[in-house]
């Protein structure tokens, strides 16, 4: 499974989650989260397949090695909200696009040098990677 740990990612990525969080306060009562930072070359090469190979929808157009959570350490990770769901437990937040867009632009402010997915052909909202991670790991990207 997917890393979920801030720890897993590059140095410049954790310390912008880590403002971004620290100025977001759990507004409207939505808690940031990441779901995904690592992640390995055969989870990429499932998280590909989908749509295509197997059910459900294109969520990727990287290939193994291609995706900047693939490398160590992760170049990028994914973020959602979560809140209280009234009975004692959480639910994910999904549809909230003023909240992501605001939450975003927290990260980057904290790191104008980090790339947002939203700016992506494929658009990926919730995406935040570094931005010279191509080349940083030129040698490995097949």
């Amino acid at each position: 499974m997917a890393s979920r740990k801030i720890e897993d990612c590059d140095q410049r990525l954790q310390d912008a989650w880590e403002t971004a969080v620290a100025n977001w306060n759990n507004k409207n009562g939505l808690i940031p989260c990441l779901s995904c930072t690592l992640r390995s070359p055969e989870e990429q090469a499932a998280v590909y397949a989908k749509g295509r190979t197997t059910p459900g929808n294109i969520v990727t157009n990287a290939k193994a090695y291609q995706s900047p959570h693939n490398f160590t350490p992760a170049q990028a990770f994914d973020f959602f909200f979560e809140k209280d769901n009234g009975q004692g437990g959480m639910v994910a937040v999904w549809n909230d696009k003023a909240s992501y867009a605001e939450f975003r632009q927290l990260i980057l402010d904290a790191d104008d040098t980090l790339v947002s997915g939203v700016s992506f052909k494929f658009v990926d909202a919730d995406h935040i990677e570094t931005p010279d991670w191509k080349k940083e790991f030129a040698n490995q990207i097949k």
